[in-house]
């Protein structure tokens, strides 16, 4: 047994390597913002957290145009959160109780108890609190000593200097008239299978004598009691004795059975404490409480523990009990996963959510929600949502994301196509790159809805929609279509490269509704943020070098001291880093101007049935207002740099959404370990 010393050292160093292991370095705007992303990545809330700035923060130069800093912050679990784990209490030599019973000590209450002995002499004990524990008071003594039939009065001088000690040592305080037919007795029981020892005190009489702990201890060995002695149990015992009633003194240790061959997941499979995230007031954020945990293709996901030697155990009397060793056997691996050439680990052979069920561990790249989304999703797979996604979440899929029901004001990112059975309705839309909270849809291939009002909808080819778009923001890389007899495309702004198709464009009331093709709309939108940022630039480049030459003027007749000589070469330094960018703006925007300079002439805008005022018709450069309605379905293109018009055309693509079910269940695989 390691005393408390070692205990205390043990537990330090294995909270600096854990600190090590655990702790992340974030780079921020806010020392605030690091707290809550680690809050996040380490799954703690923000007050069992600590941390080391490394580098401070800046607001920069200039109203924060130029020389603004981030923070760089290491961060990691708080010390009294950290090292609380079994193997630490084991590598210090400890059982669960005496670990407990040594993490508590430093804040413990004094103790203290009377024993009477067989000389007549009344001996009293007091131990020492340990740290902001309660101290043990002359009163408290003073007042059981009253209550005890055979003590008479104490040496008031004698207990003072007791509790003044506090020695843990028995010292004397009062005789008492020592009456040996009424001393307390005791009997020693041992269990039937020899694992547990018992003693039961009787109640002295009147000056009878009360049990020692060296009566105790001699008769236990002479009942054939050697090993899994209790010290404590004896000494509280002596201190202060429980009578009739049988006191466990003693306890074997069972054989511990060697374990067989089993898998050790490396990841959080389940609900719990650690999935629980904190925002930055502290307050639960349950949309982030989700059990998923999404694993890559050649991720380590378990590790092949070998079976383990048994432990053997050991009764009271100290006989030894045999102990079972583990067996050698086969392990099940599920879909998705592979064992290693060492067999030592398990692999995943595919991207998805990490699955242990009966003892089987699979990677599952679908994942299924049965109703309405209830948390945040960021999975690496397919995500296939049977309900309605409401307002406020946030769902990002490697794969495809499929809605059986609605999505309302949330934000959908998939790598794949997105497809959604009835109708997206957001609110503030954007593209979400301002931090805002907005609604947006955004598709890596393709996207399908009943219909789309008040988002931002992004996809690199298709968008499909079968009762229209009402007031968003539609942007696509290959055509938006509408089909079906109330596929209007009324307000907002809807850009396409090749196409834009639908019955109705516009409304009665003349709302005004973009309609623009021929272009790549991502580049445009690229090119326009390089043109506002060379803006911004040239004006904070002409304000800064306006300074540079007053300073440079002043330096003429009087040189500048040290500390303004370091800003002004520090604000020339800036003023060549942003000439520097504003270069390489300029060869961006030359670059993509060329792309868009690719003429799409194919690029065509139709409507089948009707055209009201109030539509802007763009292709290309080249811009068409519509001024009066038409009544029948009319197709705009461009030749020879005209939009032009002409009889419409309808839809020829294949508009049905091509979606591979893959589901994978559950099915053993078993491996035979060599």
């Amino acid at each position: 047994m390691k005393n408390l010393d070692e205990f205390r050292r043990i537990m330090k160093h294995a909270w600096q390597e854990e600190k090590a292991n655990r702790s992340i370095v974030l780079v921020g705007k806010s020392l605030e913002e690091i707290l809550a992303q680690a809050s996040i990545e380490l799954s703690l809330p923000l007050h069992k957290l600590d941390y080391e700035v490394q580098i401070r923060g800046s607001k920069g130069f200039l109203f924060g145009t130029f020389g603004k800093r981030s923070w760089r912050v290491m961060v990691y679990p708080a010390r009294k959160h950290m090292v609380t784990k079994q193997g630490v209490m084991q590598k210090a030599g400890l059982d669960d109780h005496h670990a407990l019973d040594l993490a508590q000590e430093e804040q413990r209450d004094g103790l203290f108890g009377f024993l009477l002995n067989k000389n007549g002499e009344v001996m009293l004990k007091v131990v020492a609190s340990v740290g902001d524990g309660k101290d043990v008071e002359v009163d408290d003594i003073l007042k059981k000593a009253s209550q005890m039939r055979s003590i008479p009065h104490l040496d008031e001088a004698a207990v003072r200097r007791t509790v003044m000690e506090s020695s843990g040592v028995w010292v004397k305080v009062a005789e008492y008239a020592h009456n040996a037919s009424a001393d307390s007795s005791f009997t020693v029981l041992m269990s039937d299978d020899e694992m547990k020892a018992t003693i039961t005190l009787s109640t002295p009489g009147v000056g009878g004598a009360t049990v020692t702990y060296e009566e105790m201890k001699n008769a236990l060995h002479q009942a054939g009691v050697f090993a899994g002695i209790q010290e404590d149990a004896l000494n509280e015992l002596e201190m202060n004795p429980v009578y009739r009633t049988a006191m466990v003194v003693a306890m074997g240790v069972p054989a511990r059975a060697g374990e067989d061959t089993r898998i050790q997941c490396l990841h959080e499979t389940d609900l719990s404490e650690k999935s629980i995230q904190v925002d930055s007031k502290g307050s639960i954020d349950f949309k982030r409480m989700t059990s998923i945990h999404s694993v890559a293709a050649g991720d380590v996901v378990a590790r092949v523990l070998q079976p383990t030697d048994g432990i053997p155990g050991m009764t009271v009397r100290g006989s030894m009990i045999a102990a079972k060793n583990g067996e050698k056997k086969a392990i099940n691996l599920g879909a998705n996963v592979r064992i290693s050439d060492d067999e030592t680990e398990v692999i995943a052979t595919n991207n998805g959510q990490l699955i242990i069920k009966e003892d089987i561990v699979s990677v599952e790249n679908i994942y299924t929600v049965e109703g309405d989304l209830k948390s945040h999703i960021d999975f690496l797979g397919t995500v296939v949502i049977n309900g309605n996604i409401e307002d406020g979440y946030e769902v990002k899929a490697k794969g495809d994301i499929t809605v059986t029901g609605s999505v309302g004001r949330s934000q959908l990112t998939a790598e794949g196509n997105i497809i959604v059975g009835n109708g997206i309705n957001g609110n503030k839309y954007g593209d979400g790159a301002s931090g805002d909270a907005v609604s947006f849809v955004k598709a890596g291939k393709s996207l399908w809805a009943s219909f789309i009002q008040n988002c931002y909808v992004e996809a690199n080819q298709m968008v499909v929609v079968s009762d229209g778009i009402l007031n968003s923001n539609v942007l696509s890389l290959g055509k938006v279509l509408c089909k079906g007899k109330r596929a209007a495309i009324v307000g907002g702004r809807v850009r396409a490269l090749d196409e834009i198709n639908a019955v109705v464009f516009g409304s009665n009331s003349g709302t005004t509704t973009v309609l623009e093709v021929g272009v790549n709309p991502k580049l445009k939108d690229n090119l326009s943020d390089l043109e506002t940022r060379n803006e911004k630039h040239h004006d904070a480049l002409v304000d800064l070098r306006r300074i540079i030459d007053n300073w440079s003027e002043a330096s003429r007749t009087r040189p500048l001291p040290p500390e303004k000589k370091s800003k002004f070469d520090e604000m020339i330094a800036q003023a060549d880093e942003i000439n520097r960018e504003i270069q390489e703006n300029k060869e961006q925007m030359k670059a993509i101007k060329e792309q868009l300079n690719a003429r799409h002439d194919d690029a065509k805008i139709a409507a089948s049935l009707k055209i009201h005022g109030g539509v802007e018709i763009i292709i290309g450069d080249y811009e068409y207002q519509v001024t009066s309605e038409y009544n029948k379905g009319q197709t705009f293109y461009l030749e020879q740099d005209q939009i032009k018009i002409k009889g419409y055309e309808a839809i020829t693509d294949d508009i049905t959404p091509d979606v591979e079910e893959k589901k994978k269940r559950y099915s053993k695989n078993k491996v035979s370990l060599s």
